[in-house]
């Protein structure tokens, strides 16, 4: 079996959850399961992250990306898993 080749992790620290986080990671849920992503990328949370003044954040592989927003997450996850700009 092939491990996932994309890691989607969410800051689940206080400041980031108050802002939204929670509902980022139900967005990048419905965003695999719709393009079929399913086992290509692995969605997890951590605790704080240590940029709470520019959350909710999350990291795609490492890349760190801030203020992300639920209604920003089908753009982004396009262009970052997809290579497709809207």
């Amino acid at each position: 079996m092939n491990e996932p080749s994309v890691t989607v992790t969410v800051c689940m620290g206080s400041s980031c959850f108050s802002r939204g986080s929670n509902r980022n990671v139900e967005a990048i849920q419905n965003f695999v399961k719709d393009n079929g992503l399913e086992g290509k990328v692995e969605v997890s949370g951590c605790l704080c992250s240590g940029h709470c003044k520019e959350g909710p954040v999350l990291m795609i592989n490492g890349e760190l990306i801030e203020g992300v927003l639920p209604e920003m997450i089908p753009d982004l996850l396009s262009h970052k898993l997809l290579n497709q700009d809207s």
